[in-house]
């Protein structure tokens, strides 16, 4: 028998914070079950009973309103779970037993009690001492957290005392952690010394004469009523009207297939995958030939090779028309059937729109535009952005509750394929139901197009100049070795945290700001503090810098150019983000410096065709403009509506200057303050940032939210509403859930509410670029240009444009980005061009 609550709690502290991608808090329940597993597997009882105590208060603050008076509450975070392990238990076919008004020990005693006599042994799984009254020599307390039995020995061995006196013992020395009081002044050892000599509390009172200690006779006398309360507090029943049948409470079959559904919910994957239910009526569809198939409306899965479109190949692909199953690995048959297609269901759309659209900077010839896609995979996505696999297999099983894990991996394409439809409808209810299918059809699916052709573009990149740099770099390089080497009077390996801390803090004797658990750390933060004191922290920053842009980029990037196109071909990644921001990999143009020398040079290399131009737009303060609009705040939409410099705006609040008396300095601290607010920095971040004392900091926040009584109404309410609903949205419906936001961890919680302030206008922005993307693309197509969309890197745009094309982009980039959505106040894009994505961007 499991003392259920004593579990749960031992699970939930013992277990660090754990959600499921909605939010819903899972430690506990993971914690719970795996250990009810784990005594399952081990112990291999003949009978498992689960016992919780009653929601409503027991007999005994009836006693006493004092007993457990002390205690917390339950967590919130753990009340909220107990449905789920109950219904996970039931599930696994383990009774549970409670009654209301009385406690799980009260249960416990008296199943204890019904079994009398009978032979059988019983463990009780619990920590609880007091439950030590019941063990006898077929009776024993099974501590699995410290792995301890304990019979009739121990009990005598640590308490002196047969395990039947246990609660005379604690009327007598009371439990504080119960809040039984006992007798006032009577300790432990007084209290055993007492039961241990003479016996029970009635006994012991019957027997006053022999008690030699004065001191102890009074505080009994005066303590009478308590020692009697005490005892009734302490003693648990042996009379709860439960169903104490042994035969009743043995363990059933499990229910397997609502034990996945519970584990999906709670996205317990192992759990989850681990039980295979047995489906004898499997239907097994026939598998048809290239001509028997309909090729107009189909489910296709196709399975590529290569990471991008620099080596994407077709390895096999299968097609389901409702009827029948075609497989195969021919190209040409792949070819035959897109081209004959109307409508297509599929799980990952992008590469097969690279595949069919370009390889190795040929073109395929197959025109996908007049064919109807859903992309199982980022309806997906669009669902549920935390999700941590999007796989078809995975997606599939947990969605409509299919048991595909057990089948052989090469026939997975197959067993899945049949259910694409039911995917599809799947997922378009839960988007409709959500409000997300406007986002999904009208933004999302048409970028997948978009994000295709960036790919194929790709972007052309000067190797000599790369080259050139990297030499550059190694020069500057070796001079910085050499200047550290100076300032530490040594040698040293400069990439050694170990090394360059004892260089740091026992040559050079800085002091050592924060400690790890290998060492004192030499973490950015820490250099950039020590720079103020020494020359050489500056120049390990110095190094670290140019060291990573040459590892990451100069040295990288011409391997990545492909030697038929002779351009790199990023993948711009739609489903990775859960903002629903746009990432690239192969490279990552996204941390290619935008500010600094460095970061320019690197944009020298990115050059366009012969007989192009670079156009770059760059939306302006696009996320202070959303915040405008979102929070309603009319002293940002005065602002933005005025074409003021927002920047210097704030500036002029803060530091109580006229328009005129504004530096670059206070502008600076303004900026950082406006962004700040945005992604909810603290004022310690703000002191840390601007280098001012955390007072200060608080101060400029606090004046700012007096000035922008909008802005702090829109951080209260989506705050609150994150706690509220679990999630918060984009102005296009864009959810994002934020599991952080009720975890009782302040640290944790902060996260949460930051990514709760932040999600609706970084997301926003998001999606507003997206729209932009989606709409310029579609002109460009309607017009017949030569002209394309090449990069997406944040807030910016970058085309590569054909001269004789120029006066026709510039003003259609333009309308069509500070046009993509109403706002509030005027969205604003700053151009520029040039003959590499350094001199466009300047």
């Amino acid at each position: 028998m499991v003392d259920g609550n004593s579990y749960l709690y031992r699970a939930f502290f013992a277990t660090p914070h754990l959600s499921n991608s909605k939010g819903i808090p899972t430690n506990a329940t993971y914690a719970f079950l795996s250990m009810t597993r784990k005594l399952v597997n081990e112990q291999k009882p003949d009978a498992l009973i689960m016992v919780f105590d009653s929601k409503a208060p027991s007999f005994r603050e009836e006693i006493s309103k004092a007993y457990k008076a002390q205690r917390p509450p339950m967590p919130g975070n753990l009340s909220v779970q107990i449905p789920y392990v109950k219904s996970a238990l039931e599930a696994m076919g383990l009774p549970i037993l409670e009654r209301e008004g009385f406690e799980a020990d009260d249960i416990i005693g008296t199943i204890v009690h019904s079994l009398k006599g009978r032979d059988v042994e019983i463990y009780i799984v619990t920590s609880d001492k007091d439950m030590m009254q019941l063990v006898s020599k077929n009776v024993f307390i099974l501590d699995t957290m410290k792995g301890t039995l304990i019979g009739e020995g121990e009990v005598e061995e640590k308490f002196g005392i047969k395990p039947a006196l246990i609660t005379d013992y604690l009327a007598l020395c009371g439990d504080t952690s119960d809040n039984i009081p006992g007798v006032p002044g009577i300790g432990e050892k007084t209290a055993r010394e007492l039961v241990g000599t003479i016996g029970s509390v009635d006994e012991i009172y019957g027997r006053m004469e022999e008690i030699r200690k004065p001191a102890v006779k009074s505080k009994l006398v005066t303590g009478k009523d308590l020692a009697h309360m005490s005892k009734d507090l302490a003693t648990i029943r042996l009379d709860v009207p439960v169903d104490t049948s042994i035969d009743n409470l043995r363990m059933k079959e499990p229910d397997l297939k609502n034990l996945r559904r519970i584990y999906r919910e709670l996205e317990f994957t192992t759990l989850y995958r681990e039980i295979r239910l047995e489906n004898e009526d499997r239907k097994e569809w026939k598998r048809v030939n290239l001509d028997e198939l309909k090729k107009q409306r189909i489910a296709l899965l196709a399975g590529f090779h290569g990471k991008n479109v620099n080596d994407i190949g077709l390895e096999s692909f299968a097609v389901f028309d409702g009827e029948g199953i075609f497989t195969s690995e021919s190209t040409d048959d792949f070819v035959r059937i897109l081209a004959a297609a109307e409508e297509i269901v599929t799980h990952n759309l992008k590469p097969l729109y690279t595949f069919g659209a370009c390889r190795e900077g040929v073109s395929r010839g197959i025109n996908l535009s007049s064919v109807r896609f859903f992309d199982t995979m980022l309806a997906t996505y669009i669902t549920n952005p935390l999700r941590k696999d999007y796989g078809v297999a995975a997606v599939a099983e947990e969605l409509l509750d299919l048991d595909l894990a057990s089948h052989d991996p090469g026939r997975i394409m197959v067993d899945v394929i049949p259910h694409l439809f039911d995917l599809k409808a799947f997922l378009e209810k839960n988007m409709a139901e959500s409000d997300l299918a406007n986002l999904f059809l009208k933004t999302e699916m048409p970028l997948v197009q978009v994000l295709a052709d960036m790919e194929c573009a790709g972007v052309r990149v000067d190797r000599s100049k790369l080259l050139a740099l990297s030499r550059d770099f190694d020069k500057r390089l070796n001079g910085i070795i050499k200047e550290i080497y100076s300032l530490a009077g040594e040698p040293f390996n400069i990439n050694s945290p170990q090394q360059l801390s004892r260089v740091l803090f026992d040559t050079l004797q800085l002091p050592p700001l924060k400690k790890t658990k290998t060492g004192y750390s030499t973490d950015t933060g820490v250099l950039q503090t020590l720079s103020l004191r020494h020359p050489l922290p500056k120049e390990i920053l110095e190094y670290r810098t140019l060291t990573k842009l040459k590892g990451t980029y100069i040295d990288v990037l011409p391997t990545l150019i492909n030697p038929h196109s002779g351009r790199i071909h990023a993948s711009f990644n739609q489903m990775v983000a859960a903002t629903g921001r746009l990432s690239s990999s192969d490279p990552n143009l996204q941390n290619i410096p935008i500010r600094g020398e460095e970061g320019m040079k690197i944009r020298e290399a990115f050059v366009p065709e012969d007989g192009y131009i670079l156009v770059s737009s760059d939306y302006s303060q696009i996320e202070l403009r959303v915040l405008a609009h979102i929070s309603g705040d009319q002293v940002l939409i005065d602002t933005f509506l005025r074409d003021e410099d927002i920047h210097s705006r704030v500036a002029r609040e803060v530091f109580g200057v006229a328009e005129g008396g504004v530096t670059q300095e206070m502008r600076r601290t303004a900026k950082v303050i406006n962004f700040g607010i945005i992604y909810g920095m603290s004022s310690f971040g703000l002191a840390k940032e601007l280098g001012i004392l955390q007072r200060d900091a608080q101060s400029y926040i606090d004046d700012y939210f007096v000035k922008h009584q909008g802005v702090s109404r829109y951080i209260s309410k989506v705050v609150e509403e994150a706690r509220e609903n679990g999630f918060v949205r984009t102005l296009f419906g864009r959810i994002r859930y934020i599991p952080e936001i009720n975890n009782p961890d302040m640290n944790v919680r902060q996260l949460g509410e930051r990514a709760a302030m932040n999600t609706p206008i970084q997301g926003t922005a998001a999606d507003i670029i997206k729209i932009a993307m989606v709409n310029i693309h579609r002109k460009i197509k309607a017009k017949g240009l030569s002209s394309r969309l090449i990069m997406q890197i944040h807030d910016e745009l970058v085309f590569e444009v054909k001269e004789e094309e120029l006066a026709v982009m510039e003003p259609l980039i333009k309308e069509e980005m500070e046009h993509a959505v109403s706002l509030a106040v005027p969205l604003k894009v700053s151009l520029g061009k040039g003959h590499s994505w350094a001199e466009a961007h300047d």
